[in-house]
């Protein structure tokens, strides 16, 4: 249900920020990651963080009118 859709989504978010964050620390340390990888990976973490967020103001405004719908 829409539960798991949204545990997965979670989760894929959670994972790309991981990943960000992984890239972030190997280029501070002297590794061998690009600039560019490391800005393609914020920015995608980012833009899940964002899709994330207006999946859950959708859900809690679609919440909120049935709520209003059964008073």
């Amino acid at each position: 249900g829409f539960d798991n859709a949204l545990g997965k989504g979670l989760q894929q978010v959670s994972a790309l920020e991981h990943k960000a964050d992984a890239l972030v620390e190997d280029i501070a340390t002297g590794g061998n990651t690009r600039i560019h990888e490391v800005m393609a990976a914020t920015s995608q973490a980012g833009l899940a963080v964002d899709m994330l967020v207006q999946v859950r103001d959708r859900a809690m405004e679609a919440y909120q009118e049935v709520m209003r719908l059964q008073v």
